[in-house]
């Protein structure tokens, strides 16, 4: 809850209106008030809800967060061009040995035209893989201020960029163009954790090793495999990665902040 607020704090600070998405009792809403974030903090029964379980929690009366998929989908309906998560989903590790489980964030990505802030994707999946599905689904990807693709926790990594911007104002041109192209498709881009909270890649990848061996051994799998893996790589860190991802979050909201003005400017100049 804490995190929420102060998230919606930096949006008003730049000048733009935070909309925080949630499903309340079967209802989407957009720009969730006070007592509404702190009931998602603290009601037990909170689920997760992707693009395709919207239908079913509005029908069951089910409350939730939405996971970067939903929110996206919302958010075009409802008409934000702009959205700041933490880290998108993507393809998970595993594949090799035919686990093929793919985020649906990818998928709901290539239909929808909406501009996506993030750091990359969830650490404790495959990156090159995704980046692979990525490139194939034709979804823009570009970093902001870095040449490398960003892994959520790290600010540098192996994997190199063929496009990025480092100024705002070229971004934003980049973006003027890109819709009018009207492909239809998400922007993905790639804001990296700031330096000071940055974890070293190698590092986290040792943590990373060692949640998945946890999952493995007690058989997590499916769904709720992301959080366990998550909560064993900050378990291991000592709640660096924690502390990474809030930040990360915050410097997301602000630059997703940026770009709406700067957007808003160019579509009502004066």
């Amino acid at each position: 809850m804490e995190l929420s607020l102060a998230l919606e704090s930096v949006v008003k600070s730049a000048g733009a209106i935070p909309a925080t998405i949630g499903v309340i009792k079967g209802k989407i809403k957009v720009g969730l008030e006070l007592d509404e974030i702190e009931f998602l903090g603290k009601e037990k029964e909170i689920v997760k809800l992707s693009a395709r379980d919207l239908s079913y929690a509005i029908t069951k009366n089910i409350s939730g967060g939405t996971t970067v998929s939903a929110t996206l989908f919302i958010s075009y309906k409802s008409g934000i061009k702009v959205f700041s998560t933490g880290g998108i989903g993507g393809v998970h590790r595993g594949w090799e040995e035919g686990i093929m489980d793919v985020s649906q964030d990818l998928t709901i990505m290539s239909q929808y035209e909406v501009v996506i802030i993030s750091a990359g994707v969830k650490a404790i999946l495959d990156i090159p893989k995704t980046i692979e599905y990525l490139e194939t689904l034709g979804i823009p990807v570009v970093g902001y201020q870095t040449k490398k693709f960003p892994a959520f926790y790290s600010y540098d990594t192996p994997y190199e960029l063929s496009s990025y911007f480092m100024d705002i104002n070229s971004l934003v041109e980049y973006l003027r163009i890109q819709s009018l192209l009207d492909q239809k498709k998400s922007i993905l881009i790639l804001n990296p954790p700031p330096e000071t909270l940055s974890i070293p890649f190698d590092e986290v990848q040792v943590y990373i090793k060692q949640a998945v061996d946890d999952a493995k051994s007690a058989g997590i799998k499916g769904q709720g495999l992301t959080s366990y893996l998550l909560k064993q790589v900050n378990h291991y860190s000592q709640g660096r990665t924690l502390r990474s991802n809030k930040s990360l979050l915050l410097n997301n909201a602000k630059l997703g902040s940026q770009l709406t003005i700067a957007l808003s400017n160019i579509q009502h100049p004066g």
